[in-house]
């Protein structure tokens, strides 16, 4: 069993998710697998992934439509065998210290880690974010960062995300 599986569910967005495949694959440890599921209109990034990878960790599901997005988000953590899940976007990245960080909470008996939200991108259609208050598309930030660890109480943390309706769970 994997220490942690990253998952991602992706439809329509294959040369973003072809890059997220091959930027995690080029992560060398074997604690880790990729899980992908697909339910895209066509079967582009499923001939993508059997002509071009060949790494085991990957786990390539694909599901034609028509099938939610709240669906292929179930179906892709249903997929996962590691111990712990973390879930991205198909244009998102995972940076390599997620495995030690991930040993580091198994070795401390922790069951989830949530970092802080820390680096910012808003795409060039946005003109606003609560994160980022007077920033325009386009823009990238990174916020300081202490690297502290503090423990949360999670019946807390539900309540408080259930109360607010789900809605702005980065700012909690």
């Amino acid at each position: 069993m994997p220490l942690i599986s990253i998952v991602i569910a992706t439809k329509n967005r294959i040369p973003y998710a072809i890059c997220a495949i091959n930027t995690i694959l080029s992560l060398p440890d074997s604690e880790m697998e990729l899980v992908v599921q697909d339910n895209s209109d066509t079967r582009e990034l499923e001939e993508y992934v059997h002509k071009n990878i060949d790494d085991l960790r990957l786990i390539y599901n694909y599901t034609p439509p028509p099938f939610s997005s709240m669906d292929n988000f179930n179906k892709v953590v249903s997929l996962a065998s590691g111990e712990y899940v973390c879930l991205i976007g198909d244009d998102d990245g995972v940076n390599p210290e997620i495995i030690e960080a991930v040993r580091w909470a198994k070795e401390n008996d922790i069951d989830a880690l949530k970092p802080s939200v820390n680096i910012q991108y808003l795409w060039p259609c946005v003109s606003h974010s609560s994160l980022v208050r007077t920033a325009v598309g386009g823009t990238f930030s990174i916020n300081k960062f202490s690297g502290k660890v503090t423990y949360s109480n999670v019946k807390v943390e539900l309540e408080k995300l259930v109360k607010n309706g789900g809605q702005r769970y980065l700012e909690l």
